[in-house]
């Protein structure tokens, strides 16, 4: 792991929450522990720290260090990230069968309607979804923990699309919301964690494709299991 060029990560944070809960940077706020905000991940008072020579950040009182606080900041800027600016790239869909693979549709931009953050859907808690082009799309952002297969299999037996988007790279930069928001749009690892077209095994068949196959098949694998045409 990279050493950040000011303070390492366990100790300094770029954001914190304020008193509403909301997630601030440490530009917005005043110095010291006037600033009224507490650490994303263990919730303990932090320090906005202004100097002139070291950069601005959050530390925590004595400089403690706190295992949860950047991974944390990062899951919940990125969210807050997505919901303002309504978009995410989603990753390639493949089919495999044995050795073979056959791409089905493309990587893509979606622009993003009716986002929701942290909804519970009957014992499932995304963390985002979404609706595009009047399907809902589930959206999981991963720093330190992926999705758990008891989750996974939960998408699945539902079938219900989601991607995941891997941060965990985010530790060897500066975070700030365009940082962020390249990661989320462009540079970010991503896979999908179940997309109907992807999870089908590939069957010969004699049926014509439609036209504008592409954007059908695209649009297709965002339907859920019980939409199917």
């Amino acid at each position: 792991m990279e050493t950040p060029n000011f303070l390492p990560r366990d100790v300094a944070l770029p954001y914190g929450l304020s008193s509403d809960g909301r997630l601030v940077s440490v530009d917005a706020v005043v110095r010291g522990l006037k600033c009224e905000c507490v650490c994303p991940g263990c919730k303990r008072p932090l320090v906005a720290r202004k100097g002139e020579i070291i950069r601005a950040h959050f530390a925590h009182q004595a400089n403690a260090a706190c295992a949860t606080g950047f991974e944390s900041m990062v899951h919940l800027l990125a969210k807050d990230v997505i919901e303002k600016r309504r978009g995410v790239l989603i990753p390639e869909v493949r089919v495999h069968a044995g050795e073979t693979r056959k791409h089905v549709a493309p990587a893509k931009v979606l622009r993003l309607t009716n986002i929701r953050l942290e909804q519970w859907i009957t014992g499932l808690r995304p963390d985002i979804v979404a609706n595009y082009e009047g399907h809902d799309l589930i959206i999981e952002i991963a720093v330190t923990h992926k999705a758990e297969p008891v989750k996974i299999t939960e998408l699945r037996r539902r079938g219900s699309p989601a991607v995941e988007i891997d941060l965990s790279a985010l530790h060897k930069q500066d975070i700030t919301e365009d940082v962020i928001w390249d990661a989320i749009i462009s540079s970010a690892p991503r896979y999908w964690l179940f997309n109907r077209l992807a999870d089908r095994p590939k069957r010969k068949s004699s049926k014509r494709k439609p036209r504008g196959s592409k954007r059908f098949a695209f649009a297709h694998s965002l339907l859920p299991m019980n939409a199917r045409p």
